[in-house]
């Protein structure tokens, strides 16, 4: 599908500002709860206890030890399925938003993820049990699938060269990067000096100034397909090789991590009595080096190959989240941390626009719903993650759980030497203005050139390679 300029009443980088605004405003809220809720939890359900559980008294009974460390083990479950909830109502929404934003447009989509984080956020703020808070985090999901989906599809569609394309995803990526980043290190400070509601009811503030921003410059609309050109179904191109491989790729990526990743704060709470400001500061390292990650390494894995940075990224990170169970004591994490941030960016910064480059070279030239696709197997693993490492710590421990999300990203990285070269299978519609020909994922064989607005498209077809 493409969209009319006229739409965007300005240049691409509004668009890009908008989009960054709607990304972060996402993965902030997702974030900003990883050192709250383990608190405010273990709180409602232990009300009487609380100050016991919270507390590393250096107790010696080792009755009461093993009794409270039971009982910060026990809510893990809860945690994680709280946690994880978000995640799975993104899934089921995934593939209804994909397709709807090929039929109506991205603008509509995008607004509607606004409003809807906003309300739930405001719900969160004020909700006291456990059922409201997953009722809010649920709908957070449906406003993010919205969000992710229209936001990601709308700059692989108005950014067409390759160049162009990874540098602008490496900024909306970047988006995410800086949502993780002050997730943590912000909901744990304005928790601890301020209470539950105030850092939630400031984030919904800041979603209602981006749905109030799109209005102005981007009115949401329903955008019908200019030309005859049908999308492929969601079931095609998941029959696509070089598409699946490069989905699994985002799926393992995360799958390791969001195991490893709620079981944290509980084991900081549990080893060494961390306070939420301090259980949020650890993973400030982490989304530092995401924002450097997806802001730097674009280009670059462009310029080495796309199969080869994810390969390396995979590799790195499951080495990273091995040494996370040795370390002496919790400001220690913050340097496998670090090494995590940047290798899951490099990985980012690689499959992300490589999508958009397979859509193109063996598909039509619509976005919605692959990165629908994209964003569904980030949300199965934010599903299957924090929903099993609950379980895996209470019954195995947290060395365990480690080595299980060490194996699988491990194992997941020779899938990506798979991706080097893949075939063009398509005729490609060129435009009156630009022509891009590429023969291989790395872009070494790239035409450019300009031809006149009177001419007639021409249609050209590239012979399978």
């Amino acid at each position: 599908m493409t969209l009319k300029p006229s739409c965007f009443k300005d240049s691409r980088t509004i668009l890009l500002i908008v989009v960054y605004i709607g990304l972060f405003l996402d993965y902030i809220l997702m974030q900003v709860v990883v050192p709250i809720l383990p608190e405010y939890l273990l709180r409602i359900s232990h009300p009487d206890d609380a100050d016991f559980i919270l507390k590393q008294n250096n107790l010696t009974d080792h009755s009461k030890a093993a009794e409270r460390h039971r009982l910060i083990e026990s809510e893990g479950v809860t945690f994680s399925v709280l946690y994880g909830s978000k995640a799975l109502v993104q899934l089921i929404a995934n593939p209804l938003v994909g397709p709807l934003t090929n039929r109506i447009g991205y603008p509509l989509p995008l607004f509607l993820g606004f409003v809807i984080m906003t309300g739930s956020t405001v719900m969160f703020a004020f909700g006291e049990s456990y059922t409201v808070l997953l009722l809010a985090r649920a709908l957070q999901g449906a406003g993010s699938a919205c969000t992710a989906t229209a936001g990601m599809g709308m700059l692989a569609e108005v950014y067409t060269k390759e160049k162009e394309r990874s540098r602008a995803m490496g900024i909306a990526l970047g988006a995410v990067a800086l949502g993780g980043l002050l997730g943590p290190p912000y909901g744990g400070t304005m928790y601890q000096l301020f209470g539950k509601e105030l850092p939630f009811l400031l984030l919904a503030g800041l979603g209602a100034i981006g749905a109030a921003l799109q209005l102005w410059i981007l009115p949401p609309k329903i955008v019908r397909p200019i030309g005859e050109e049908k999308p492929s179904s969601i079931r095609k191109l998941l029959a696509d090789p070089y598409i699946s491989i490069s989905l699994f790729g985002i799926f393992f990526t995360y799958l390791g991590w969001a195991e490893v990743q709620p079981a944290v704060p509980l084991r900081m709470i549990d080893l060494w009595g961390a306070t939420a400001m301090e259980r949020g500061l650890v993973y400030l390292p982490c989304s530092l080096m995401y924002l450097v990650g997806t802001n730097s390494f674009g280009p670059i894995a462009l310029k080495m190959g796309r199969w080869l940075a994810s390969f390396s990224g995979l590799l790195v990170l499951g080495a990273a989240m091995l040494f996370i169970p040795f370390v002496p004591s919790m400001w220690f994490l913050t340097l496998p941390f670090a090494v995590i941030g940047l290798s899951i960016g490099l990985i980012d910064a690689a499959l992300y626009p490589l999508l958009g480059y397979l859509v193109e070279i063996r598909h039509q030239n619509v976005y919605g719903s692959i990165y629908a696709l994209a964003d569904s197997m980030y949300c199965i693993s934010m599903v299957i993650g924090p929903f099993s490492s609950g379980k895996i710590v209470e019954t195995l421990g947290f060395h365990c759980m480690t080595y299980v999300a060490v194996g699988i990203t491990l194992a997941a990285a020779p899938l990506m030497l798979l991706l080097r070269k893949p075939p063009i299978l398509k005729t490609m519609r060129l435009t009156n203005t630009i022509s891009v020909i590429g023969t291989d994922i790395n872009g070494i064989v790239v035409e450019e050139k300009e031809k006149d607005p009177e001419t007639p498209p021409e249609i050209i077809t590239i012979p399978d390679q």
